[in-house]
């Protein structure tokens, strides 16, 4: 890149999300030739010169931060905001159909897929130029990488997640606690550098989350707030949530927005976003796993289809538009989903890991964390370039079963090794069969049995013009009376997104 063209003193730059460095900064070291892997934090970049100039976005290497852009020749029309930018570009509003079935069956989209067919999600790890007339796409294969250099010991992963998160600390955060692992973490290393932050909590007093992190607040000396959501609230606040989201943030996992309100406005907020990574999400079970790992891709997709096919049992009969061919065509089009990961010599998990970064990461837990941008400042170590590296090339023993967690809790803060995590006790290391306890004396929080049951909801499913787009008066009543709560959630959330495409 023309490094006087950019580097002048005219150009506009924006950074949407968390990098230790300023924006100029991340601008200056990508125009010397740094890939975008070597950059810290996780975001997206924008910058524009004057007088309708050239344009540039860079994504770190998850970009989880959703951000858009209209893939057409002519002037550049891009944004945070995907029914905003089909308005700029008077787009009429179409429903990309393989978006929609994306969000039905993964609950989330997937690649670069956006609910209009026109308008492009940015992609991770990629720099895109714009010369006037055309948007040019540059990856980083950092993905590629990650899997296939060599191992390195628990604790070397450890030290590269202690540096990533002393940054973060860095700005003395609030943190988000619950009951599991990954907030704990987090914690632990807060209280080992002398910190006490504040900490908050979604629950009623009785679950699990508030229960322990009460607890644990007590014991240490730290500030708590919980937060209890009430179902009026999803109704009150969906039309902007929907908007923050694109769309496709169903509205069973709204709640990110709903308890970071009131809170100070930018406030540096700490969470686990991507933890899982260090845990292997898709089939924790040990020695079994390890198995699927040994079975590559097809063990995989076999996983992969199996899951799928649950899920969509449950919500293909109500949802005849998406499944002409029932069952079969969800399973179907999961499979093409997993195919961009799923290479011939990858091991099984790591394939399924690839998948959860790169998709549900970036897609469902990207939505959250926007959502839960509009108030705080969020932020994870475990979005970082140098975290995802390490842990990618840990062993898979040191995986399962939450070892890398416990490893965090153990060398930081073990006096939190004390407190139940899933309602289970927390040992240095994941005991033998530890997947088969489940979790003991769990009290969830949830108040969707309110959202569903209040009567808007029926009144939604059967009036909605947006829904009746897609099913016959007879076919809303069904979802509206004998719907299973899938099929009712993914409709309310198309619902509020047809409002938010108004």
């Amino acid at each position: 890149m023309d490094s006087e063209l950019w580097l002048d003193g005219r150009t506009a730059v924006n950074m949407i999300g968390y990098s230790p460095w300023p924006a100029e900064r991340l601008l200056s070291e990508l125009v010397a030739g740094r890939r975008v892997r070597d950059l810290p934090g996780d975001f997206v970049l924008v910058a524009s010169r004057p007088g309708g100039g050239p344009r540039l976005i860079a994504t770190s290497v998850l970009g989880i931060r959703p951000y858009f852009y209209l893939d057409r020749p002519g002037p550049a029309q891009h944004g945070a905001d995907v029914f905003r930018l089909a308005r700029q570009a008077q787009l009429p509003w179409q429903w990309n159909l393989d978006a929609l079935r994306a969000v039905a069956w993964f609950g989330h989209t997937v690649g670069t897929q956006t609910l209009h067919p026109r308008i492009r999600r940015v992609p991770p790890a990629s720099v895109l130029l714009h010369d006037g007339e055309h948007w040019r796409v540059t990856t980083d294969r950092f993905w590629d990488d990650a899997f296939s250099a060599g191992r390195i010991r628990l604790d070397d992963a450890v030290d590269a997640f202690h540096t990533v998160l002393d940054e973060q600390l860095a700005h003395r955060p609030l943190i988000s606690l619950s009951a599991g692992f990954d907030s704990r973490a987090l914690l632990a290393r807060a209280l080992a550098t002398g910190q006490t932050p504040d900490v908050l909590t979604m629950g009623h007093e009785r679950s699990t989350d508030v229960v322990v992190a009460a607890r644990i607040a007590a014991a240490a000396g730290l500030r708590h707030s919980v937060v209890q959501i009430r179902p009026d609230d999803y109704y009150r606040h969906a039309t902007l949530i929907a908007r923050l989201t694109g769309g496709t943030k169903t509205i069973g996992n709204w709640h990110t927005f709903l308890y970071c309100q009131g809170r100070p406005p930018h406030e540096p907020h700490l969470v686990g976003s991507n933890g899982e990574f260090a845990r292997t999400f898709f089939w924790d079970k040990g020695v079994v796993a390890r198995g699927t790992g040994l079975g590559g891709r097809l063990a995989a997709r076999a996983y992969w289809a199996a899951r799928i096919g649950r899920r969509a049992r449950r919500m293909a009969p109500f949802l005849p538009f998406l499944t002409p061919n029932g069952v079969r065509d969800a399973v179907a089009f999961s499979q093409r989903s997993l195919r961009p990961v799923a290479t011939s010599r990858a091991n099984g998990l790591d394939v399924l890991d690839r998948f959860y970064a790169t998709e549900r990461v970036r897609h469902f837990i990207g939505n959250g964390l926007n959502l839960c941008g509009h108030f705080t400042l969020p932020m994870s170590p475990f979005l970082d370039a140098r975290v995802i590296q390490a842990i990618a090339a840990l062993p898979r023993t040191e995986k399962l079963g939450s070892n890398f967690h416990r490893r965090v809790i153990q060398r930081n803060a073990p006096a939190l090794m004390a407190y139940p995590a899933g309602g289970v006790a927390v040992r240095p290391r994941a005991e033998i069969g530890y997947w088969r306890r489940g979790q003991r004396n769990w009290v969830p929080y949830s108040p969707m049995k309110g959202v569903y049951r209040d009567p808007r909801a029926t009144e939604i499913l059967r009036d909605s013009p947006h829904i009746a787009e897609f099913l016959s008066p007879a076919g809303r009543s069904q979802v509206a009376l004998a719907g299973s709560t899938e099929a009712k959630e993914f409709l309310l959330t198309l619902h509020f997104a047809g409002e938010a495409a108004r």
